[in-house]
Order: structure tokens, then sequence, then C-alpha cells
């Protein structure tokens, strides 16, 4: 967990480049923690590493179906990628789990945003 929580950091300071360090030590310190590849995934995306960004989410939605985090990120990625469809279902697939306020949130912008560019 200090290595996530040093990526996370990182990842907040723009230094990506050992963000991905971290998290990579974190998965290797223990690789069942969806959070640690989600986190991976955001900076990846953050670093335009699309495919990377996929597969770190998909390890983490292997993991627990129910990680709603997840679901919300890859969504956004796949809307990111213009692809609404798997976007949409992604973000359906959100809805059935248990988030936090903030997810909740999150969830609900990134609908939004999806619904805004549909009506162009």
């Amino acid at each position: 967990a200090k290595y996530s929580a040093l990526g996370i950091q990182q990842a907040n300071k723009g230094d990506f480049e050992s963000a991905i360090s971290s998290f990579n030590k974190a998965i290797s310190t223990y690789n069942q923690d969806p959070a640690f590849y989600s986190n991976l995934g955001l900076v990846y995306r953050k670093t335009n590493q699309f495919n990377l960004a996929k597969s770190s989410y998909q390890k983490a939605l292997n993991i627990d179906s129910s990680y709603g985090r997840g679901w919300i990120n890859l969504g956004y990625l796949y809307d990111r990628l213009g692809e609404n469809s798997k976007s949409i279902d992604c973000y359906n697939k959100a809805k059935l789990c248990k988030l936090s306020d903030k997810e909740q949130s999150d969830l609900n912008k990134a609908i939004e945003l999806l619904a805004s560019k549909n009506k162009r």
C-alpha cells in the first residue's frame, strides 16, 4: 500500500514515470487490489498509453467485477477513444456497483459529458 500511496503522490505532481514504477511495485507486492491497477491505468491514460490503460482497467475488473471505479475509468477511456457504445456499457455496469459519493458524482459527470457529445 505504501507504493500505491507514493504513486498517487507522484501522479498528482505530474511525475508519471515514477508513478508507473511505484504502482508496478505495489502490484508486484500484492496483485489482488483492483485500485492498484486502476491507478496505474489512470497514469497510462494521462500519458496517452491507451492500450496499457485499458489493460490495467480490465485487470482491475478481472479481480473485482463490482469495482465501480474501474468501470467508470474504463468507460471514460472508451469515451476518449470515441467508442460510445462501449463507454455506455461500462457506465451502466458502474451504476450496478456500490459507489462512493465521489464515484457517483464522477459517473454522473461522465454520463453528462457523453450525452452532450451525442447531441452535437
